[in-house]
């Protein structure tokens, strides 16, 4: 996997420059990278669970009179009270450096009531961490588009409250 090093860009002051092809962060001879580094694999992520909990209220609703229905576990998932544990499952990596992965949890907890009307399950759950923020633009962002259309509607006046001026006193005829 190639990935773009992180910091300054290309060819300023104080950075490695693509062309000199040496990776200081390691302190060997690279080649010609072009701006790129060979990124160490993710680290597998062993062992840990994710517990997972649901509101008492659901719970006594799915399980009583009204729902008439049950909550059941498979997989590997467990239940203790209002918790739910899930295993983790093989295939989940980190990457330590850049602070990106996914964790893979194995299992399911399904809900059923109402004679089969519901029925919701949650199976192998995954937290994945999100990639880094965009990086910023030196342009000023563009103005935003309006999409409503301007108003035909003309209103009226209001009567003022106010006296009359004294120097514009009605004539009697």
């Amino acid at each position: 996997m190639l990935a773009r090093r992180v910091g300054a860009e290309e060819g300023e002051e104080g950075e490695p420059c693509a062309a000199d092809g040496v990776d200081r962060d390691a302190g060997q001879e690279q080649g010609h990278h072009l701006g790129a580094t060979a990124e160490a694999p993710a680290a597998t992520v062993r062992g840990g669970s994710l517990r997972w909990a649901i509101s008492s209220s659901f719970a006594e609703y799915v399980t009583g009179p009204i729902a008439g229905g049950a909550i059941t576990v498979s997989g590997g998932s467990t239940r203790s009270g209002g918790q739910f544990q899930f295993g983790q499952a093989a295939g989940s990596t980190y990457d330590a450096k850049t602070g990106l992965g996914t964790v893979s949890y194995a299992g399911a907890v399904r809900f059923t009531g109402h004679h089969g009307v519901l029925d919701v399950t949650i199976a192998n759950p995954r937290s994945a961490s999100p990639p880094p923020p965009p990086r910023r633009s030196t342009s000023p962002p563009a103005a935003p588009r309006s999409r409503s259309r301007p108003s035909t509607c003309v209103r009226p006046r209001r009567p003022s409250t106010a006296a009359p001026s004294p120097t514009r006193r009605r004539r009697r005829r």
